[in-house]
């Protein structure tokens, strides 16, 4: 739609999504205070037309698209992750046939595996697994299961996790 008025924030990556919301609070305070304004003094709100050439969209979510694909690089799965922890319900895979949320990840540096396999836990740090992705790894600090309950230390060594399953 039109464009009332801007303001703006810097942001950098890494960041979760709970810390972009906290720093762009003040940019809805700003915007909301300039409305409140020019609604109490009578003013005019002048609007300007957004173009379409600089316009983006984004598509909806559904449960789908919470789930991480293994074969992509840990740099982007932790992106993910950050990007779907709270509010959102966190990245999810499963893990034994159940839907895990992962919360907090961290892609570590590559290792030389033989028969790499998306997914596969390679070790475990201070019992958090590590996961073998398409490109480097990514050791999960904080996982739980849809009730929010944390499920690490896991129960074995040899688990897989998985994408999407209908």
């Amino acid at each position: 739609g039109d464009i009332i008025h801007r303001s703006a924030s810097s942001i950098s990556y890494p960041i979760t999504i709970r810390d972009a919301i906290t720093t762009i609070l003040a940019d809805y305070t700003s915007l909301a205070s300039h409305i409140a304004d020019c609604i109490r003094s009578d003013k005019e709100l002048t609007a300007t037309p957004q173009s379409e050439a600089d316009a983006s969209y984004s598509l909806w979510r559904d449960e789908e698209d919470y789930f991480i694909n293994w074969k992509a690089p840990a740099t982007t799965i932790r992106r993910m992750v950050d990007a779907l922890s709270f509010p959102y319900k966190g990245a999810a895979s499963t893990v034994d046939g159940k839907v895990a949320r992962i919360l907090k990840a961290e892609a570590l540096d590559n290792v030389s595996i033989g028969n790499r396999t998306p997914g596969k836990v390679i070790f475990v740090h201070d019992s958090k697994p590590v996961v073998v992705c398409g490109e480097g790894l990514l050791r999960i600090d904080e996982l739980v299961d849809d009730l929010g309950s944390s499920i690490l230390p896991l129960s074995r060594f040899r688990i897989r996790f998985k994408g999407f399953v209908k």
